[in-house]
């Protein structure tokens, strides 16, 4: 037989039901909102990328018809700002052709995409550098003069550290966001469901307070719409029960007025048997005596089958009675009683 199911606080549930929606919502939202502030913090970066490689641009130029970069130690240090990491470039000339800056910075890819964000012809690339991440832009800026045109390469990267600082303070300052949400909403619903079921605790209060004789219904308007069934349903049990035991008093009274007449001729027949002294009248006596026992006895068992009958129609329950059964254990009560009055009593069934 399987064990009922256990139920445990309705307000728990309530909690947990709300809580963890919430909670799983919040962290799909924080994952959402992280990666949206990464791409436009990865924007924000690219953009100071960019106008680096512009400013550098700008100090390219052919002298005597060679590309030549006139970019002083106070540009390259004007580039190192709290926003970006450190700085690298290179220019590449026309013929391809070192000019300036760092030679072994990693050539632009074959396969890199043109960045659409911007009108200029820039490439974003990532690569390792010196043993750390970069990311380099890498701009196609034209060169000319009176005797030559053409294309140089201005490449400018920068380490990825300050970009992961930035992404580390965006997590936990959304986590923190996140978290600080969560639990003001976990407060805000415990207040809501303490007071959703203040109606409930109020029943509960009422329930506690009443007393044993006091099976009168509750008032099914002080809760809540999906509660008043089952205060209809409590309502109806103390009406039963009201009523069986209203049955059990009425049986009682009866009883009580119906024995008290033959027992107080018993107790009378006893008292006159112990006073008389001639052997033949105290025999009839005590044969009046038997037959008023006899009597009290039917009359209480017709009252025991009274009461039995009622109980059975309070409680409502129907069951089974096998009628062989039933038939063979009054003929085995009424075998004594038969034998006395030399009846001849009998029983035919199955066994």
């Amino acid at each position: 037989m399987n064990a009922p199911p256990r139920f445990d606080s309705l307000r728990a549930q309530l909690l947990a039901w709300l809580i963890f929606p919430l909670a799983i919502l919040v962290a799909i939202d924080a994952v959402t909102v992280y990666h949206a502030s990464i791409e436009a913090a990865d924007l924000a970066y690219d953009r100071s990328l960019l106008a680096s490689t512009r400013a550098l641009s700008e100090r390219v130029s052919i002298v005597n018809g060679k590309v030549v970069a006139n970019v002083p130690y106070v540009a390259l240090d004007s580039f190192e700002t709290d926003t970006l990491g450190r700085i690298y470039y290179k220019v590449t000339g026309i013929e391809g052709d070192f000019v300036s800056g760092y030679d072994d910075l990693p050539p632009l890819p074959k396969n890199a995409q043109r960045s659409q964000a911007y009108p200029a012809l820039v490439y974003f690339y990532q690569a390792v550098y010196r043993g750390e991440p970069v990311r380099i832009a890498a701009l196609y800026q034209p060169v000319y003069d009176d005797t030559i045109r053409g294309i140089a390469l201005i490449q400018v990267g920068e380490s990825l550290e300050a970009r992961r600082d930035l992404s580390r303070k965006i997590l936990f300052d959304t986590l923190l966001r996140e978290a600080l949400l969560v639990l003001a909403a976990a407060i805000l619903v415990w207040f809501a469901v303490r007071f959703a079921l203040r109606p409930l605790m109020r029943l509960t209060g009422d329930v506690e307070a009443r007393k044993p004789t006091d099976l009168a219904d509750f008032d099914p308007s002080l809760v809540h719409r999906e509660v008043r069934p089952l205060v209809a349903a409590m309502n109806g049990y103390m009406a039963r029960l009201q009523a069986l035991i209203a049955g059990q008093r009425r049986f009682i009274a009866d009883a009580s007025h119906q024995l008290r007449t033959p027992l107080t001729v018993l107790k009378t027949q006893a008292e006159l048997a112990l006073r008389e002294t001639d052997p033949k009248a105290m025999r009839d006596m005590v044969g009046g005596i038997a037959g008023t026992t006899d009597a009290t006895v039917h009359l209480a068992n017709r009252l025991l089958s009274l009461a039995r009958a009622e109980h059975g129609a309070a409680e409502g329950e129907l069951q089974h009675v096998s009628l062989t059964g039933l038939a063979r254990q009054v003929g085995l009560e009424l075998a004594v009683e038969a034998v006395k009055k030399d009846i001849d009593l009998s029983f035919e069934g199955q066994r």
